[in-house]
């Protein structure tokens, strides 16, 4: 533990002007995989309706605050698990404003779903 300490204390304390600073702009930019980006600028914003959050992570090509992009993600796992007929046959608000993550029992598909445990 003690060593841990003094390696931080040398890093603290160590002289930048000696060390060796590269500016992002010059490294090679970096190469993402998969459907969930991130960027560097938060200039963009949430396209979920009403919401306009500033965000740095974007799905398929589209901005999404880390809360929309959690229900964006849900929504296309339920695609292609086989489980879309949720979001078409939800009749519950709370399935409508949760992009059909969370479901009351006045919804049509609540018993459907508390039987079969989709998850």
């Amino acid at each position: 533990m003690d060593e841990d300490l003094d390696l931080l204390n040398d890093l603290l304390n160590e002289d930048q002007s000696t060390t060796d600073k590269v500016k992002r702009s010059q490294l090679p930019k970096a190469i993402q995989v998969g459907p969930v980006r991130w960027y560097d600028n938060m200039n963009k914003t949430c396209a979920s309706r009403g919401c306009g959050s500033p965000t740095m992570k974007t799905l398929r090509g589209i901005p999404y605050c880390s809360v929309h992009i959690v229900h964006q993600m849900n929504r296309e796992l339920r695609r292609i698990d086989g489980n879309e007929w949720i979001d078409k046959e939800c009749s519950c608000k709370a399935g409508k404003y949760s992009s059909g993550n969370t479901h009351t029992s006045d919804c049509a598909i609540y018993e459907r779903l508390k039987e079969a445990d989709v998850s």
